[in-house]
């Protein structure tokens, strides 16, 4: 516990600069080091005073304001050079990740207090459901396009291809009209 702070603050800090070596510098690498700078710095100052008195819910309090800062001053910077965020899209990104978070959420409380089990039980039980529930809702929600996964492929370790293409079918789907629907039935 004594050096968590220390850790986490030499990480936080750490984040940006990382961050910009590996885009390779460009017209964005100075704003992006100091946006990530400065929602480094109110996270560290938020951590330091909400831990204390809200325990994990203070770091989390704490991580949603450093995304938060982070998220309007980038669009502050990507708004003067003429490029719009598109808010529909950024609706339905905020949508899925509450329908994600907060079953989770549910889940974690149910394994932890009311019906308690291991550490490691509660992690893999946390982590098919989280898997579950978010494959499901990037379907419904059908925020994916195919070539989101074409550059995921192209990222990904070739060993996790596999699985990608096994869930691609799955995610990505188009709604089929009857004729379509009819040709594949019959062939």
């Amino acid at each position: 516990m004594l050096f968590t702070l220390p850790i986490l603050t030499a990480v936080i800090l750490l984040s940006p600069s990382l961050s910009a070596f590996i885009l390779g510098g460009g017209e964005y690498t100075i704003p992006f080091i100091l946006i990530l700078s400065a929602s480094a710095i109110i996270d560290i100052m938020l951590v330091a005073v909400l831990v204390k008195p809200l325990a994990t819910n203070g770091a989390a309090l704490a991580r949603i304001a450093m995304f938060l800062t982070a998220f309007l001053l980038m669009q502050k910077i990507l708004a003067s050079k003429a490029i719009k965020i598109d808010w529909s899209h950024f609706r339905m990104t905020i949508a899925l990740a509450a329908v994600v978070a907060l079953p989770l959420a549910a889940i974690d409380y149910t394994l932890t207090y009311p019906y308690p089990v291991s550490p490691i039980a509660r992690l893999i039980l946390e982590g098919i459901f989280f898997l579950t529930v978010y494959t499901i809702s990037l379907r419904l929600f059908t925020i994916v396009e195919r070539e989101d996964l074409e550059l995921l492929k192209k990222a990904l370790p070739h060993q996790l291809e596999k699985i990608l293409n096994m869930l691609e079918g799955f995610i990505i789907h188009k709604a089929l009209t009857l004729t379509e629907k009819t040709y594949l039935t019959l062939h």
